[in-house]
């Protein structure tokens, strides 16, 4: 695509650097107004002297911190000043992995099953359980082991729920429910569809949101959910309560479609409006890009006016409190190491930039 050869992208850049955005709601997120802010998408393959002398400045934010490096980041904001917001990681919709035997024993109706009443709705081959998470049991567990029993108890920022979407992807249909409650005999519900389109499923989804944001938040957490939007649109009143419920969005599908293709047209432009949208409101967008590439877990075959697409976008969509990744497909755990993006001073923003 023409729009991809460096020198025109350059040029892209150095005009994004001075239309960029400019957020217009107060944020609980440090502010990236200033230069071009990178985040870790996991730390798995860092190390404690790493994260405590030489994790550079830029760095905000981590999706799915690891447990042992909480106090690292404490006492390197506590030495330097600049903090990094950290968050404990847990799929949205699922539990533990154990065999769908003991989930029948132990929670029989938290299950959530398909509509041949018999195979839960996994997700993504996964086998962690897919519960029923407007079950208030539900919300109750994950409060209380997850949020209180991991990230309260870690010394967490926040939460980093993954694998959100408003559709009904998974096929998810119903549940076994009690006949009463002197009555244990397990008699079926069927909650949605089945179907991809269930404005039930959006709205039940929706709701777990506001409910789970709520009590995030009651205990002093920020909220963040790995949401791309997809193709809701953004003028949806799912998508506009849902970003008004949580404090930010981890998008994985970034600016290269999970490592697929360079957004541009119409994707980009939704894209760009979703960034946007969030930042105005005082949210934080993190926008992850995945690339083909193996070597040392990131994308260093990601030719230079990839980089620069991607720089330019990131450029143009930062409200002030958005960040950037960079990696291979799934190489997450390493910081970012393409020299553009993390050398790159993309300076302070004068005005928005026009679409």
């Amino acid at each position: 695509v023409s729009v991809l050869y460096w020198p025109m992208a350059f040029w892209g850049v150095v005009l994004a650097a001075v239309v960029s955005t400019v957020a217009s709601a107060t944020s609980a997120w440090p502010s990236t107004a200033n230069g071009t802010h990178l985040f870790l998408t996991f730390d798995s393959h860092l190390n404690v002297s790493f994260i405590e002398n030489d994790l550079p400045p830029s760095y905000t934010f981590v999706w799915g911190a690891e447990a042992s490096h909480i106090p690292a980041y404490k006492k390197r904001a506590a030495v330097t000043g600049t903090n990094v917001v950290t968050t404990q990681y847990w799929p949205f919709c699922r539990l533990g992995t154990q065999p769908l035997s003991w989930w029948q024993a132990h929670h029989p109706t938290w299950v959530l099953y398909k509509c041949d009443r018999v195979t839960p709705a996994y997700e993504f081959g996964d086998a962690n359980m897919p519960v029923d998470i407007s079950n208030p049991a539900v919300l109750e567990y994950q409060i209380e082991h997850i949020v209180k029993g991991l990230a309260v108890a870690g010394g967490y920022d926040g939460m980093a729920m993954d694998n959100f979407d408003l559709g009904n992807n998974f096929r998810a249909c119903g549940v076994y429910e009690y006949a009463s409650e002197t009555n244990r005999t397990l008699v079926w519900r069927q909650l949605y569809t089945g179907e991809p389109s269930d404005l039930s499923y959006t709205s039940m989804v929706v709701k777990w949101v506001e409910r789970f944001a709520a009590r995030v938040h009651d205990l002093g957490l920020l909220l963040t959910l790995n949401w791309s939007i997809g193709g809701d649109a953004l003028d949806d009143p799912a998508v506009q309560r849902t970003a008004n419920a949580t404090d930010g969005a981890v998008a994985e599908a970034g600016f290269t479609d999970y490592g697929s293709r360079v957004l541009v047209g119409a994707d980009w432009v939704k894209r760009i409006g979703f960034m946007r949208l969030l930042q105005s409101r005082g949210k934080a967008y993190f926008s992850i890009n995945e690339w083909r590439g193996t070597t040392h877990g990131q994308p260093l075959n990601m030719s230079q006016a990839v980089q620069v697409w991607l720089l330019a976008s990131y450029i143009i969509g930062n409200g002030g409190t958005a960040a950037i990744f960079a990696s291979s497909v799934q190489g997450y755990g390493w910081p970012v190491e393409l020299p553009l993006l993390t050398s790159f001073d993309s300076g302070v923003a004068l005005s928005p930039a026009p679409l």
